[in-house]
């Protein structure tokens, strides 16, 4: 009889702490939840900042449903098209030249369309490249793979990683700003565009630093301020999708419409970042003012933008305390 109740002791303990711990994970995701939404209600009362935008110095060049269209071949195209848009952005002045696009495998049309590709890129000398480095967690492990760009691309240009991290509900609020693998950092694509806007080059470690707080700081100049665990930084965005100035990718090639942009100084001394923005690229992303104003789905490229201006701009915002949520 004593072992009975011993027994069913024991069981209800066992029970009343596993429900214990199945209540505070799930007010946990809940609070987190009320976090995020409180947050994407403040970008709502606050609204795009125009005047943040107006003094933008970030053009995007977009592979577009209108160039998709024009090109007379199926994307992915030629890269004697990545060539020729080089030499333009840079005959037009270009200061930085980001492509939002992995070039993780060689041509599969010609080897020579890398050659020559790259021979425009180590010409022009202001191209930052994109690599990708997947995360994947099996049980209390993380398993990590790098995909770089092909050799005769990163012999001349740097790169950086594009890790998208996404909170509980799907959306991206957070920048990943480095990863550390193998005894090497490998920035993010909007922080190496950072380091090549200002110049630096060599050792990370010797202008990329942890500040006692916890932020960093980038050449002795930008501050960026910590957002949470994660080398990571809270991006203020400026505004909804389509709210940075927009070239189609397809205008800056065709020498008629290029003309154009060359006369207006489009791209003068301008960071101009090169990404999809078509829906089949799935390459879109639910931000802060896609809940708030109904807005759609932003393309990766235009986060990148976000991010690179709030840095620029030292212009950061925190996300909403947990702790503060919870206790309200």
């Amino acid at each position: 009889m004593k072992k009975d109740t011993k027994r069913l002791i024991l069981m209800l303990v066992i029970g009343f702490f596993s429900a214990l711990v199945m209540v505070v994970i799930s007010n946990l995701t809940f609070f987190e939840n009320l976090e995020h939404k409180l947050t994407d209600f403040r970008f709502a009362l606050r609204g795009p900042n125009y005047e943040g935008i107006k003094k933008s110095n970030i053009v995007i060049v977009a592979i577009d449903d209108q160039s998709i269209a024009s090109i007379p071949y199926k994307y992915p195209w030629p890269r004697t098209y990545h060539a020729k848009l080089v030499e333009n952005l840079k005959k037009a002045g270009a200061r930085i030249i980001t492509f939002d696009i992995e070039f993780t495998e060689k041509s599969r049309i010609d080897p020579k369309q890398d050659v020559i590709f790259r021979d425009a890129i180590e010409k022009a000398g202001n191209v930052v490249l994109a690599g990708k480095m997947m995360v994947k967690k099996s049980g209390n492990y993380e398993m990590i793979s790098l995909l770089e760009p092909i050799d005769i691309l990163r012999e001349v240009a740097p790169y950086g990683i594009v890790d998208t991290k996404f909170d509980s509900d799907g959306f991206v609020r957070r920048y990943i700003l480095f990863r550390d693998y193998n005894n090497l950092r490998y920035l993010s694509l909007g922080l190496q565009t950072i380091a090549s806007y200002m110049g630096l080059k060599g050792n990370q470690m010797d202008w990329l630093k942890q500040l006692p707080n916890g932020d960093f700081i980038i050449g002795n100049r930008y501050k960026i301020k910590k957002y949470d665990n994660l080398p990571s930084a809270f991006i203020n965005y400026y505004g909804p999708a389509n709210s940075y100035k927009t070239i189609s990718y397809e205008q800056v090639i065709d020498d008629k419409g290029f003309k154009l942009l060359l006369d207006k100084n489009t791209f003068k001394d301008k960071i101009v970042l090169v990404g999809s923005t078509v829906t089949e690229h799935h390459d879109l992303f639910s931000t802060p003012f896609y809940i708030s104003g109904g807005e759609m789905l932003t393309p990766g490229v235009e986060i990148h933008a976000n991010f690179i201006q709030s840095v620029l701009d030292q212009n950061f915002i925190s996300g909403v305390n947990i702790a503060i949520v919870y206790f309200i």
